[in-house]
């Protein structure tokens, strides 16, 4: 496969905060909207997938973002509730190889940075 065949995911927009992801190939088709109007405008950022089955947006994920505390995040289901995301992506600096196998790790370009997702937040880990 050349890179002219390759599925390529296409952004609407040049903004995060309101756009439409899609690859008609890999049938992905995601909105991504931030509200604009009251006193909470552009705090909480919206995730939906297209269910073609009810032919619209079905919400996935929320992102609530505060001036003087964690962010916050959210996966939708009947009894989800917000997380911290210093509680879902920890930062830590130093030798990031050090840290439990169990959890997935990124590393920055500067090779000292790191992210890592403790296990019981990836689908399917067990101990």
């Amino acid at each position: 496969m050349t890179d002219a065949d390759a599925p390529r995911l296409i952004f609407s927009r040049n903004s995060l905060r309101n756009a439409h992801i899609a690859c008609d190939s890999l049938g992905i088709h995601y909105q991504i909207e931030t509200d604009t109007d009251g006193l909470k405008s552009q705090r909480i950022t919206r995730l939906s997938r297209w269910n073609s089955e009810d032919d619209k947006y079905v919400p996935v994920a929320e992102w609530e973002r505060n001036l003087v505390k964690s962010d916050r995040f959210r996966i939708i289901r009947t009894d989800s509730e917000f997380v911290s995301l210093k509680d879902i992506f920890p930062v830590t600096w130093g030798d990031c190889w050090a840290r439990a196998i169990s959890n997935r790790q990124f590393i920055g370009y500067d090779g000292r940075k790191c992210l890592e997702i403790p296990g019981h937040y990836i689908e399917g880990f067990s101990d």
